[in-house]
């Protein structure tokens, strides 16, 4: 790099925009122009749900056993956090990403979500067990941290470890 200070996106996600990708930046330069520079090379691998993807998106973990992660939302853009987190492994293997953007009433009633953004993580409690059905053996719970990497990586842990 013949300018600096600058950096360089290694590959996560979309490899031909990362690989071309050299921002540089001034001094001038903000933390917040930084960070959208660098959330627009990063790819959103979650699936887009709507009422009717959501409910095959809650079904799907009987049949795949694998913990269904939805982050129900308002805004636009998808939390840079969950979108590198759904490229990761152990997750990218062991959960299905979903977002939902502008959930009706409804649909936040029967999720128990009082304000957006929020994650709800959609799992089976018992694995093993060969008769769970969507009212007797699959759980919910709802994260309330703050969207950082860290921290939505402690609570995904406890979810797929237990």
């Amino acid at each position: 790099m013949k300018s600096l200070p600058a950096y360089r996106l290694y590959p996560i996600g979309n490899k031909e925009i990362k690989s071309k990708s050299k921002i540089i930046f001034s001094r001038s330069k903000k933390l917040k122009e930084i960070r959208q520079e660098i959330s627009d090379v990063v790819a959103n691998p979650m699936l887009q749900l709507d009422s009717k993807k959501l409910n095959f998106h809650q079904q799907s973990v009987n049949i795949t056993r694998k913990p269904s992660l939805i982050f129900f939302h308002d805004k636009d853009e998808i939390s840079l956090s969950l979108r590198v987190l759904a490229q990761l492994n152990p997750y990218k293997h062991s959960i299905r990403f979903g977002s939902y953007h502008s959930p009706s009433e409804e649909i936040k009633k029967q999720f128990s979500v009082d304000s957006l953004p929020k994650i709800v993580v959609v799992f089976v409690s018992e694995p093993d067990r060969k008769d769970i059905s969507i009212n007797d053996g699959i759980l919910t719970a709802k994260f309330n941290g703050n969207l950082s990497l860290v921290e939505i990586r402690h609570f995904l842990n406890t979810v797929i470890n237990n």
